[in-house]
């Protein structure tokens, strides 16, 4: 191995894993917190932010709407027609937008930086694994 290099083999019998008989290759810690890691991961955690704020008051707001709306056709002569009104489809159609952003966030974006964080290592094990990424898939469509 060169000296430049920061990489160190391992043998993977020494660290009672079977009968496997590989040799892994283990990264030693470096800087962890480059500018690029560090910019990257401010990028990401604003845009989640953003993304967290808003769509809560987009659903806040229309949830607020709809039951403003409830209250004024109680206290109205036509509260019969106006509490079967049902929401509008636009107003459907901008909370489930909002839904699927807030999946989007909470599953994709947050296991982006805990990836970037953690040097490329996934430490949650295999069932989270499989798991997180069977949800990302099913929440890009």
């Amino acid at each position: 191995m060169d000296t430049e290099e920061t990489t160190t083999a391992i043998d993977v019998n020494a660290t009672n894993h079977g009968d496997v008989g590989e040799h892994l290759k283990r990264l030693e810690h470096g800087e962890i917190w480059t500018p690029e890691v560090t910019q990257r991961v401010v990028t990401v955690v604003v845009l989640m932010v953003l993304t967290l704020v808003g769509n809560v008051a987009i659903i806040v707001r229309l949830g607020a709407c709809r039951c403003c709306c409830r209250r004024r056709g109680r206290h109205s002569a036509t509260s019969a027609t106006s509490t079967s009104n049902p929401p509008s489809r636009v107003n459907v159609f901008i909370v489930n937008l909002a839904v699927g952003d807030l999946t989007v966030c909470l599953f994709t974006m947050t296991t982006e930086v805990l990836f970037v964080v953690f040097e490329k290592a996934w430490l949650l094990g295999a069932a989270a694994c499989r798991l997180l990424l069977y949800i990302q898939v099913r929440v890009q469509y």
